[in-house]
């Protein structure tokens, strides 16, 4: 299964799981939709592990994240600035991708590692404290999906290891959550694994023409704030 597919399996299930919290029906929308942000934190490592240029690549995920914030507030609050309440999952997403790179440069930095794993327990709790204090969408449930999918990869039995991973993220969730009856939902992103373990590692897509390239990608960028100011409009 291609990027591309994960992709447009994403975009289907945070579709329907939108309309179904405009709707206010959790069952099958939301349920659906659980499976949607596993897989963008899964193709946030793929994309961070292949960028030819972070700073671009971060750079463009906090645009779209500024750019996605009134239809975000609209679609969630009905109007367009709710500084009290969550901000949208671009900021969560960028958040993740810049721990990302500074764990990567925390082991550069100390080569023994007793130093490496304290410097980055501190650098998670730090990025899991600032997603709650800003109350960004899935806040440190968010960052640790991301991390478990760049870590447990890496273990010679991954499959198990990111089932494991996962699972244990969603319970701390829903241990720490109160509105547990909701938090009990999210245990449906376990289901999101199954298209993410059938990853073949290839984009789906490319094209001679590098501004059909272009096109591509930004139409899934895009595709986050005009669905759900779309569905404001509509509903």
């Amino acid at each position: 299964m291609s990027a591309l597919t994960l992709k447009i399996i994403a975009c289907i299930a945070m579709l329907l799981d939108h309309i179904g919290y405009a709707l206010r029906i959790t069952y099958p929308y939301r349920i659906i939709g659980r499976i949607a942000f596993p897989i963008y934190a899964f193709l946030l490592t793929e994309g961070y592990q292949h960028t030819k240029n972070f700073k671009k690549y971060l750079t463009r995920l906090f645009l779209f994240a500024l750019v996605s914030e009134i239809p975000f507030n609209l679609f969630a609050r009905g109007n367009l600035m709710d500084l009290g309440s969550s901000i949208n999952i671009y900021f969560t997403l960028s958040l993740s991708l810049l721990l990302l790179y500074l764990l990567d440069e925390s082991r550069k930095t100390f080569e023994d590692k007793p130093r490496q794993i304290l410097l980055s327990a501190i650098l998670v709790s730090l990025f899991c404290l600032i997603a709650e204090l800003f109350n960004v969408d899935y806040g440190f449930y968010g960052i640790l999906t991301v991390l478990c999918f760049r870590y447990m990869k890496q273990f010679k039995r991954k499959n198990l290891a990111i089932l494991t991973g996962h699972a244990v993220v969603i319970f701390t969730y829903i241990l720490s959550s109160q509105n547990k009856s909701w938090a009990f939902v999210q245990l449906y992103a376990l289901f999101a694994l199954v298209p993410i373990l059938l990853y073949n590692g290839k984009k789906g897509y490319s094209s001679t023409n590098p501004a059909v390239n272009k096109i591509v990608q930004y139409s899934f960028y895009a595709y986050y704030p005009l669905h759900i100011l779309l569905i404001y409009l509509l509903i």
